[in-house]
């Protein structure tokens, strides 16, 4: 339905009044709304003249920097006023502090109220505003939750790489790449054997989707054809041979507006004729590259984070870009898949419990790592955040019309639904289980969904954990510090023994009800830190190193 919300208008600084394409609440509970919402800051920063943004704000630059929290009601809660005598509470808290930033307090039984809340400097900023009945002091009591993101300060999102368009022979500069890569190899060989074994033989893959040049501008038949070339020329078969890339119709092509802020970004400068390349479905090609599957997926000690560099590198070379965002939300992302219980791929195969701190830590951590990564993937429906509050938005909604507006599908990135059927498991038929992997397919059968930051789906499918949130890159740097990430939190947080301030599984398996582990995981995720993040990953990197691979990830996300 296209039906308008029925909420009071907004007052707009400048431009027509706004409005939303939110469907009207189904639903018998009150719930919240943003205005503007941070799609569609976004979209306003990559598509200004979006009908979508004018319909909010004509120019858009006419967007207010602060963000309105407001209640809506829905038609049946009139009357019903059982619960609420004490009147109701509407307030925000700053996520990593939990300290109030905001809140408003009105009686009766569905009182009008709002919050405003600032653009948060450099657009990392996250509360957690709650509709509370007057007295309640457990965001467990809440009527609603919505998180809200501060508007990035960069007007321009869109601070991505662009390389050649026109690759040159591949016999010019095949040359090139070899000196290059043994300076990394040797880099990335010492800095592995300094690694504990256990991470040095985890093994993970890569999916990097991207833009790139088509291959009949470069007289090859296919992509493949073209890469093969390339990787044969330059003497790399032995690292690359086994890498693949395929056509994926799921990447959007730039935006105008973002193809020509990246043609002027480029070093030199690029032709006005490229952006009209990038905008074009037959002016790029979308692909997605992908490492090795087991047993040659790679590993830290088989010099993996080289390999990674080097791929990205050769796609530059031969030309590619790294979409930011448009109208469906984010235009290319980079996955890394972790192995966690697959025979075929390298590392210890972890047991349930194991598993299921891995998950409670991602919980704790979600904001920070979201943080980490470029402002359109922060909120974005391919890696939707999971709240231990519960889920805000369906992968059907707009960008600029997510919310709690109406049901969503039983567990769709519901993570409080699935700890509560873990725990309920684990202390009833998982106890008379006689096998590992008997358990782990009980507990796994119901999960989130694949489309949330981090996919526990395939731990069924792969065998993997499935890390989603991370931006497209030409960057090879990106590419290997996410990789690297990925794979030290695994190792780090598997053993759930109290080192994350939700105490991982224990906090979930060793309480009384799943009602008392949510209430500390929700504790745990307001207030985490990326001071908490670099004493997690430093377990198994060390302080120096942990620090230093945070801080790289939160520079490449423009923080």
């Amino acid at each position: 339905s296209s039906r308008p919300l029925r909420w009071p208008p907004l007052p707009c600084p400048r431009g027509p009044t706004p409005r939303t394409d939110a469907m009207p609440s189904t639903s018998e509970r009150p719930w919240l709304h943003e205005a503007p919402q941070y799609g569609l800051r976004m979209l306003a920063a990559v598509d200004p003249d979006n009908p979508a943004v004018l319909r909010f704000a004509a120019p858009a630059e006419a967007l207010p920097e602060d963000t309105r929290v407001s209640v809506l009601w829905p038609d049946s809660w009139g009357g019903r006023d059982g619960t609420t005598g004490a009147g109701w509470r509407l307030e925000a808290r700053e996520c990593g502090s939990g300290d109030l930033a905001a809140f408003a307090e009105g009686r009766g039984t569905a009182p009008q109220l709002e919050l405003r809340l600032p653009a948060g400097g450099n657009g990392s900023k996250l509360w957690r505003c709650a509709l509370l009945p007057c007295g309640a002091t457990d965001v467990g009591e809440a009527a609603a939750v919505l998180h809200v993101h501060g508007a990035p300060s960069e007007r321009r999102v869109t601070w991505m790489a662009l390389t050649t368009l026109e690759p040159p022979p591949i016999s010019e500069a095949a040359a090139a790449l070899v000196p290059a890569f043994s300076d990394a190899q040797r880099f990335e060989a010492e800095y592995a054997s300094l690694l504990p074994p256990a991470l040095r033989s985890r093994g993970f893959g890569v999916e990097l989707e991207l833009l790139v040049v088509p291959p009949d501008r470069t007289e090859h038949f296919t992509k493949t054809s073209e890469l093969r070339a390339a990787i044969a020329a330059a003497g790399l078969a032995a690292r690359l041979e086994h890498w693949s890339v395929a056509v994926d119709p799921s990447v959007e092509p730039f935006l105008p507006a973002s193809a020509a802020a990246a043609c002027a970004v480029a070093v030199p400068p690029a032709p006005a004729e490229w952006a009209e390349l990038m905008v074009r479905r037959k002016g790029c090609t979308s692909v997605e590259l992908k490492s090795p599957p087991p047993p040659r997926e790679l590993r830290l000690g088989r010099g993996a984070l080289a390999d990674v560099r080097l791929a990205a590198a050769l796609l530059r070379w031969r030309g590619c870009a790294a979409p930011d965002c448009g109208e469906r939300g984010a235009a290319a992302m980079l996955h890394c898949h972790v192995n966690v219980r697959s025979s075929e791929g390298g590392g210890e195969l972890l047991c349930a419990r194991e598993l299921l701190s891995i998950f409670c830590a991602w919980l704790q951590f979600e904001h920070v790592a979201a943080s980490l990564a470029r402002s359109w993937v922060r909120r974005d429906r391919w890696c939707a955040p999971l709240y231990a509050t519960g889920p805000e938005f369906s992968f059907s909604d707009k960008p600029w019309a997510q919310g709690g507006h109406r049901p969503l599908p039983p567990h769709l990135l519901d993570a409080p639904a699935f700890l509560r059927r873990a725990h309920t498991l684990w202390r009833g038929e998982c106890c008379a289980l006689a096998s590992e992997e008997e358990r782990v397919q009980r507990l796994f059968a119901v999960t989130p969904g694949r489309l949330a930051s981090l996919n526990v789906e395939a731990v069924l499918k792969t065998g993997t954990y499935e890390f989603r949130r991370h931006h497209a890159t030409t960057c090879g740097d990106a590419a290997r510090n996410w990789c690297l990430f990925c794979v030290a939190f695994v190792e780090a947080a598997r053993p759930g023994d109290g080192a994350c301030l939700g105490r991982g599984a224990e906090a979930l398996l060793d309480a009384q009800s799943p009602e008392q582990a949510l209430t500390r995981l929700r504790e745990a995720q307001l207030l985490a830190t990326r001071e908490g993040l670099v004493a997690l990953l430093a377990r198994v990197l060390g302080e120096g190193e942990a620090r230093a691979l945070v801080e790289a990830m939160a520079a490449e996300s423009c923080v």
